[in-house]
């Protein structure tokens, strides 16, 4: 393999349930997943059998009986070639794949991880020793081909026509001679063709080019990070507000509320201003949050060691003079 670090975990397509065997059951596991808060969980309990692939020997099947909080079971087919990693593990890891399709999706909607951020491009050419070769059908072999199958799709339902209706037709007749002939010139011309070309050679033919993904690399690599920092200050505040159905918007409304700056020698005071109107709870656990991160004493990052200090404001008491 040429990366043994990784491996394969997926569903067993086209499983027929029914294969199960309780006297083969090699163990059990039991999952826990949270609905709307930390204390909202549903229990789900699986039951499995283990053993190699009928279809492939070298992948591992599991075979498992999952059952959900109301007691409603399916049985299903799950594969891997990983045979180190422990069954409940994959089972764990196979029934939980929808919070990674779910980080996908968050990706692409609120950091951009789809958007094409470079339109440059470079030619095939310059690729030459970058690009595997692999060999593809010619242009001319593949419109003899079509213009073959099309030929034989034509006779035919013209044969079925004169099966169907016996009595004689000229016109019906000259057609069947007429797609005969040519078929019969299409097929020598086929096999004189030559069936197979370089792709890569047929690109730098037609001076094709391709999409230059360097600066999309760095800037995905950007919005990974800041993906990552998004989610490590959202850790409190999830904690502290416990309310999983809108805890997410809550918390970016907050990092991208405007605000106001008050600068001193000292320090930069900012005041951030939402513009959701919090609660009287949401607005202490946010002060208090504002409050932890004060305490880490963080600085401006323009090298004047100036302390930054976050503060909840309201847009009501809010003054605005012109300073001459």
């Amino acid at each position: 393999m040429a990366a043994p670090d990784y491996h394969l975990i997926t569903w067993e397509k086209n499983y027929r349930p029914g294969q199960w065997d309780p006297q083969k059951r090699a163990g059990q596991y039991v999952l826990e997943r949270t609905r709307n808060d930390a204390q909202d969980k549903r229990v789900y309990r699986f039951e499995y059998l283990e053993q190699d692939w009928a279809k492939n020997p070298q992948m591992r099947q599991l075979i498992v009986r999952a059952t959900n909080p109301r007691g409603r079971s399916v049985e299903v087919g799950i594969l891997t070639d990983d045979r180190q990693r422990p069954a409940p593990q994959v089972i764990h890891l196979i029934f939980n794949r929808w919070t990674q399709e779910n980080d996908f999706k968050y990706l692409d909607q609120h950091f951009g991880i789809n958007q094409i951020t470079s339109y440059a491009s470079v030619a095939y050419a310059r690729l030459k020793d970058q690009v595997e070769a692999k060999q593809i059908k010619s242009g001319a072999y593949k419109a003899l081909e079509q213009q073959a199958a099309q030929l034989r799709s034509q006779l035919s339902k013209l044969l079925l026509s004169q099966h169907q209706y016996p009595r004689k037709s000229a016109r019906r007749t000259e057609r069947i001679a007429e797609r005969s002939q040519k078929l019969a010139e299409v097929q020598p011309a086929q096999a004189q063709t030559q069936k197979e070309v370089s792709r890569l050679e047929v690109l730098i033919q037609q001076q094709m080019v391709r999409l230059d993904t360097r600066n999309k690399r760095l800037l995905d690599s950007l919005k990974l990070i800041a993906r990552n920092a998004f989610y490590r200050a959202f850790g409190p505040f999830k904690t502290a507000y416990n309310n999983y159905r809108d805890d997410h918007e809550l918390f970016r409304n907050l990092t991208q509320a405007d605000g106001v700056l008050v600068e001193s020698a000292e320090q930069v005071e900012v005041y951030l201003l939402p513009t959701v109107n919090y609660a009287p709870k949401l607005e202490k656990i946010v002060s208090e949050l504002l409050a932890e991160l004060n305490a880490t004493e963080s600085t401006m990052p323009d090298g004047t060691g100036r302390r930054l200090r976050f503060h909840l404001g309201e847009k009501s008491s809010l003054q605005v003079a012109i300073v001459s």
